[in-house]
Parts: C-alpha cells; structure tokens; sequence
C-alpha cells in the first residue's frame, strides 16, 4: 500500500521539477518498471481473493497501454486516459487486497500488522491522498505539455515583433537573422492585367529597402494573431495596418510560415494582401509606440 500512495505523489510533484522535460517520454516505461515487481508481490499473495489479479495486471497493461498507444497515436488524451484507468484498477486492486489481508485468519498468509493499524485508523483519509494525486499529477502533465506549446508561441510573437522593429528602425540586420535560408516573399492579388494572381520574389530587395536611410518611417501594426503549429512547422496568420511616415498607406493580411531549426523559429515564407479601404483596420490598430502586436 505504501507505493501506492508514495508513487502518485511523487507524479505529482515530477513536472514541476526542470529535469522532467527531458526525461517525459521515459517516464511511463520507467514507473512501469518499478510498479512491476510490486503488482507481482501483491498478486502472489492475493490469496483467494479472485479479484485482485484481474485489477492489478488489467492496471498495469492500461499504463503500458497508455504510453506505448498514446505515443504511436500522438494522442495525449488516449495517454492520459489509459493512465487514469490503470491508476485506478491499481487502486481498487490494492485496496482490495488490504481487506482481505486484514480479515484474513490463516496464520500462514504473509501480512503487515503494523501498516494495517495505521491504515485501519487513517484508511479514508489514505484513499483520497492515493487517488487525488494521481489525477492532479496527470492535470500538471498536461499542463506543462501545453506551456512547452505556449512557449513556442511566444518564441514566434518575439520574431514577428523584431520583424517589424527592423522595419521601423531601417535596420535590416535584426531581420536577417529570422529568415531561414533561401526564404521567399509572396503577394497575392491583382497583376497589371488585373488577373489575381501569387508573385513571388527574393527577401534581398526587400532587405535592401528596408535598410535604406528614410524619413517616412514604416510603421507595420498587426492584430488578430492566429498560429497553428504541429512539430516543427508553424504558420501566423495576421491582420495588418501600415503606416509609412504616421499616415495609413495600405492593409491586408500577413501569412507567416516558420521552420524549427537548430537555432530556433526561422521565417521561410512571407506573404500578404493589400487593400487601400482600410478606415476600419485603422481603427482597430492604430500605431502604437511600444508593441507592434495588438493583444
């Protein structure tokens, strides 16, 4: 019984500890391990009790299933899910076991005396400090899983908003840096034909422009982030408003592609759309002197 309330807290206290992140995908087949040998004790001396073997094996095949399917899967709720229900049989299974050890009378059973006073005076108590752990170490998982993702998002703003100060600044040193090599920029809309059409061309002429000495400042303002991400491949989708020299000059929308590379978040595609009636984008993202992001 002692691991099984030792082990949940121990879980629940695990991803708050920086070390976890690395150590994440070894964490169900390195508790399995340890939980192991304790199933088979415990299975060894069930006695006659015909239900502990079936929760404590059906208990530890849900972890193993966990991981191994929620990892060939990519499905973290089927992960989670499976670790709840193999948290629990264990549970229910040892705590079984304890019953019948403690009402049994056959001088021959293997039993633990002093542990079952403690839990006889204190058993209520125990039951909710095994299970509520597991759950909450469960939710913390989760949880740092969704800062790592956040983390990468905030990554991509702080590129995003050196973009534009590189715009804004004339300096097309801190824009360099967040291209990825042999990166294009992309417009879509009308050619002189009229045909809508996508025009690609090189970020040099770009870069060359931006570093040129100019007294109308470009002042670039994005709002209605949207990024998805999934692995190594991320896309920001954006509203935007430009200024150039305080007045508004054109608008439209910005679409970002990013690579994780060794060196982090790099931008390997920049494209947008342009329109000229654009009172109410004004509106709604005027300049702002300290972000080029409107939250």
């Amino acid at each position: 019984m002692i691991h099984c309330l030792a082990l949940p807290i121990f879980l629940s206290v695990l991803p708050a500890v920086p070390l976890f992140e690395s150590l994440h995908g070894w964490t169900h087949p390195v508790f399995a391990a340890l939980i192991l040998p304790t199933v088979i004790q415990a299975s060894r001396h069930a006695g006659s009790t015909s239900w502990v073997r079936p929760l404590l094996v059906g208990g530890f095949l849900a972890l193993i299933l966990g991981w191994s399917l929620g990892h060939a899967l990519e499905n973290e709720l089927l992960e989670i899910g499976l670790t709840i229900a193999g948290s629990i049989l264990l549970v229910v299974g040892h705590v079984i076991n304890y019953r019948h050890h403690r009402a049994c009378k056959n001088p021959k059973h293997h039993h633990h005396p002093m542990l079952e006073k403690v839990v006889d005076k204190t058993g209520g108590v125990l039951l909710c400090l095994i299970i509520y752990p597991a759950f909450t170490g469960l939710l913390m998982a989760q949880s740092y899983s969704e800062g790592s993702k956040q983390t990468d998002e905030d990554m991509i703003l702080n590129s995003i908003e050196t973009f534009f100060d590189g715009m804004r600044m004339s300096d097309s040193s801190m824009i360099r840096p967040l291209l990825a090599q042999n990166a294009k920029l992309f417009g879509v809309g009308p050619n002189r034909e009229g045909v809508i059409s996508a025009r690609w061309s090189e970020f040099d002429g770009f870069l060359n422009a931006v570093g040129t000495p100019k007294d109308a400042i470009w002042n670039e303002q994005v709002g209605n982030v949207v990024i998805h991400k999934e692995g190594d491949l991320a896309t920001a989708w954006m509203d935007f408003v430009f200024y150039r020299g305080g007045e508004l000059s054109h608008c439209g929308v910005n679409v970002i592609h990013f690579a994780r590379e060794s060196s982090g978040w790099k931008m390997f595609s920049l494209g947008d759309t342009r329109k000229t009636d654009c009172a109410e984008m004004a509106a709604m993202y005027p300049i702002q002197e300290e972000t080029h992001i409107h939250r």
